[in-house]
């Protein structure tokens, strides 16, 4: 299961833990928190989430909610946490939230 392109994000001893993997633990664990139940998944996904494959130092977390809009619903809990919403995504399948520049 470590080798697979997106995993779900829980702790797992058959893992090795790396030090961009305990980083994406800990923000996994602050937006299950911020988020409560309407995050329905949390998902490590990109080329960081594969191990020994070079990528760029920013980690992709997926979460899927039960609905895309309205995004207020979720968007304040990820503001809260220094999350953008970026409206200007033409990619009407998701919502793009990104760190604060």
């Amino acid at each position: 299961m470590c080798n697979n392109q997106a995993r779900v994000l829980k702790r797992s001893s058959s893992c090795p833990t790396t030090r961009s993997g305990r980083g994406v633990f800990s923000r996994a664990e602050k937006l299950r928190g911020a988020l409560q139940s309407q995050a329905l998944r949390i998902d490590h996904i990109g080329s960081t989430a594969i191990p020994s494959l070079a990528a760029k130092p920013v980690i992709d977390i997926q979460i899927s909610v039960a609905a895309l809009d309205p995004v207020d619903a979720y968007g304040r809990a990820l503001g809260s946490l220094g999350y953008v919403f970026r409206a200007e995504n033409t990619d009407l399948s998701k919502r793009y939230f990104r760190e604060k520049p």
